[in-house]
């Protein structure tokens, strides 16, 4: 993520690290070495409510706009906008959401082109195959097929 600071661009390396028994993802300052708030606020910190047992955090390199999350329970992947998790961020028109899934998803990656996100189905033997539209700021994520493992 970036900010502006009197002028001139500043970037930080955040880290997004699920809290698996809140449903939150939490935002780390890597170089500071900080926890962000989320919401200043509210007293204490606060971190962004993602959905059920978040299993994964994939935030594209390429074309940063959205952070997807994997929630095992409520069998979904969710996306919600990257200036959510950093309280100094310029704030966004994007807008989060969540895509159903014909599964419980374990783990996530992105392909190298960032085009297509593979989730891993374990209880159904498949991969989940949804391609990814960065330039969509309201549905970036449309789930193409389930891909059988023999």
């Amino acid at each position: 993520m970036s900010g502006c600071d009197s002028g001139s661009e500043s970037f930080a390396l955040i880290a997004l690290v699920t809290q698996t028994a809140q449903g939150e993802v939490a935002a780390v300052d890597l170089d500071e070495r900080l926890v962000l708030d989320a919401d200043t606020r509210v007293p204490g910190f606060t971190f962004v409510l993602v959905g059920e047992n978040p299993t994964a955090v994939v935030v594209p390199a390429l074309t940063a706009r959205h952070a997807y999350v994997a929630n095992q329970t409520s069998r979904t992947v969710s996306w919600l906008p990257l200036a959510q998790f950093h309280p100094e961020a310029t704030p966004t028109s994007d807008v989060g959401g969540e895509l159903a899934l014909p599964g419980s998803p374990s783990d996530m990656v992105l392909s190298p082109d960032e085009d297509f996100l593979y989730v891993a189905f374990p209880d159904n033997g498949t991969i989940g195959e949804i391609a990814v539209d960065a330039t969509n700021p309201t549905t970036p994520l449309t789930f193409i097929r389930e891909i059988a493992l023999d």
